[in-house]
């Protein structure tokens, strides 16, 4: 059987026989390309499908949309026995210090 396209200068068929931009999306089967023919930083932000906006305020959930970070609320007792609900939301940790003011720590 001959060849389409050019002869093969030498087989197995080298990515130099392969003519620059001959080989489209339609012409690949299904499932033949997996992760590990994809280099490391191949893909970036840009090419993802992900809804939302990209932000320091903002993370990529698993359903590929980007959220924003809820904040966490739990009670907290002080020092004076008394207790307040304090939340950590954008890395910031509110606390209460041992005279009763609050402060906030950052946290990563």
């Amino acid at each position: 059987m001959g060849y389409l396209g050019r002869t093969p200068t030498a087989v197995p068929v080298t990515a130099d026989d392969i003519p620059a931009n001959s080989i489209t999306a339609d012409k690949i089967v299904d499932g033949v390309i997996t992760i590990e023919d994809i280099g490391a930083d191949a893909v970036g932000l840009s090419e993802l499908s992900a809804t939302g906006t990209a932000s320091s305020s903002t993370y990529l959930r698993g359903d590929n949309s980007w959220a924003t970070i809820a904040a966490t609320t739990f009670p907290f007792h002080k020092a004076d026995g008394t207790s307040d609900t304090i939340a950590i939301t954008s890395g910031t940790f509110p606390f209460y210090k041992a005279d009763g003011t609050a402060d906030n720590i950052g946290v990563s």
